[in-house]
């Protein structure tokens, strides 16, 4: 790569928000929330959601764009394509909670089991893909580079 990756910097802002919506729904379950004048925490983790969801989208069109970007020995890594799939899922997850949500009104009180276990489930969606993307960035992107100066070098 030439230039400097856009998606290892935009994916931080919707994993940022899912996992705050998770901590939020989960914690009001089992201890209560404080309160705090005009904040209504069912209200936060819904907006949470729906955030996460749609900057999902740019880190999503940044993954493809520098994807076209990388060695193929990179681009037909096992590591990548589990990398693509555990995000893929978590966003598909997150996206039915947040739907999900809306159908059961979003700004009262906790939600269902089922919206917290579609929560749960897309973050250890996102912890999964985000060791595969680590093994992308550590072990093959710095393989595939090295291997190129070596060949350079030595012609």
């Amino acid at each position: 790569m030439t230039r400097h990756p856009w998606h290892p910097a935009v994916v931080h802002f919707p994993i940022a928000c899912w996992v705050l919506a998770t901590l939020v729904d989960v914690s009001g379950w089992f201890i209560e929330l404080p309160p705090i004048p005009g904040i209504v925490w069912a209200g936060v983790s819904h907006l949470l959601l729906w955030g996460g969801v749609l900057l999902a989208v740019p880190a999503i069109v940044a993954g493809v764009v520098d994807y076209i970007r990388l060695p193929e020995e990179v681009q037909e890594s096992a590591e990548l394509s589990r990398h693509v799939a555990a995000m893929a899922a978590a966003w598909l997850l997150f996206l039915g909670a947040a739907i999900w949500r809306v159908r059961s009104a979003p700004f009262a009180g906790a939600p269902s089991w089922g919206i917290m276990l579609l929560e749960v489930a897309g973050s250890a969606c996102l912890i999964a893909g985000g060791r595969f993307a680590a093994a992308v960035v550590f072990d093959r992107i710095a393989t595939a580079y090295s291997s190129r100066r070596d060949v350079r070098s030595a012609t």
